[in-house]
């Protein structure tokens, strides 16, 4: 009967104990999103010197491939990592003829599947792009992003819309993650014209929310993370020569270079309004980070004099969140399970005293 006792009480203070070590206090949590919204983006194709209108534009656009990939992740303290995750692409064409596989129907030209992580809430559902913020009793990680729209796939004057979004929460003890990445290449065929060079132009406008928060009510490892990251690469499909554009929000310096210049001499930023290629992270509690921006901000970049040839323009952004969260219970608590493994011990020498 001792021995029965003995182990029921062994059960209960194990059983005690990791409780202590994985509830989560009142109002504690280790929280980030990075949600990024990019509209009335334009390419423009003139002759050199021409101003970017509508009449100038020569629509030297040949073709061209949206792909999007969610992807959503937790791994328990302990445990083995579960990951969500969905994505989808589409391609078409507008010369010689238009043609797509891409939505043109009335819904968002490509839309990629909601990814949740398994093992946590599923809180997101599929295209809500709403931001779901922290709370003190739910823990999640989910990924969506979806093209609107797009001009080369309409052809109707629509300019290009995305919307992407990663958020974690943690209310639990682990290690949740999120991605997304929007990404869109469009083949430009200037070769056209033989006789004279081009410029071309980019311009859309951005609203960046990236933030982050730690509030624990007690001691213990934690981690908040949110990055986003946005490209231009414009290549020259023969030669090989290559121009990148990461706006980063500073206006006196070019943030446009080239493979084999420093700064490109014919690549100019028109309009750079805010920073969309920034990670913040916080390690200490109680902490915060924000990066957001207060409205849309205007972009917009012209390469002067493009040769004759045959360019490929791409468009990669991401949006990335990373929390982690190891609560270690406050002293008391751990007093009190001092107290009953102490008395354990008392159990155990009475037993074999007897």
């Amino acid at each position: 009967m001792i021995k029965h006792s003995k182990v029921k009480t062994i059960a209960a203070v194990a059983s005690a104990c990791a409780a202590l070590f994985a509830a989560a206090p009142a109002s504690a949590y280790v929280y980030a999103v990075s949600k990024l919204e990019i509209k009335d983006l334009d390419i423009g194709i003139v002759p050199a010197g021409a101003a970017n209108t509508a009449i100038n534009d020569v629509g030297a656009a040949s073709n061209y491939t949206f792909n999007l990939t969610n992807t959503a992740s937790f791994t328990p303290i302990g445990g083995v990592t579960a990951t969500d995750s969905g994505g989808g692409s589409c391609t078409g064409q507008v010369l010689p003829s238009p043609s797509t596989l891409c939505n043109n129907s009335g819904g968002p030209i490509l839309g990629a599947k909601v990814a949740n992580a398994p093992g946590l809430l599923s809180l997101r559902a599929e295209d809500n792009f709403a931001i779901l913020g922290s709370n003190n009793t739910q823990s999640y990680s989910n990924a969506d992003s979806e093209i609107t729209t797009a001009k080369l796939v309409n052809l109707d004057g629509t300019k290009t819309n995305t919307v992407q979004i990663a958020e974690s929460l943690l209310n639990v003890n682990g290690t949740a993650k999120a991605n997304t990445e929007v990404k869109s290449t469009t083949t430009l065929l200037t070769s056209i014209f033989t006789t004279s060079d081009t410029d071309l132009y980019v311009s859309f406008e951005a609203l960046l929310t990236l933030k982050g928060n730690i509030a624990e009510s007690s001691g213990g490892v934690y981690t908040s993370s949110a990055g986003s990251n946005v490209t231009f690469t414009l290549s020259n499909n023969i030669t090989g020569d290559e121009w990148t554009w990461n706006p980063s929000g500073n206006t006196a310096t070019n943030n446009c270079v080239d493979q084999d210049d420093v700064v490109a001499a014919n690549c100019t930023e028109l309009n750079d309004g805010g920073n969309l290629n920034v990670t913040r992270s916080r390690s200490f509690n109680p902490s915060g980070y924000d990066a957001s921006f207060d409205s849309f901000k205007s972009f917009g970049l012209k390469i002067a004099n493009l040769a004759a040839g045959s360019y490929s323009l791409s468009l990669q952004a991401t949006t990335t969140t990373s929390v982690d969260r190891l609560h270690v219970p406050e002293p008391g608590s751990l007093a009190l399970a001092g107290l009953a493994l102490l008395g354990l011990g008392a159990v155990s020498r009475r037993s074999r005293k007897q």
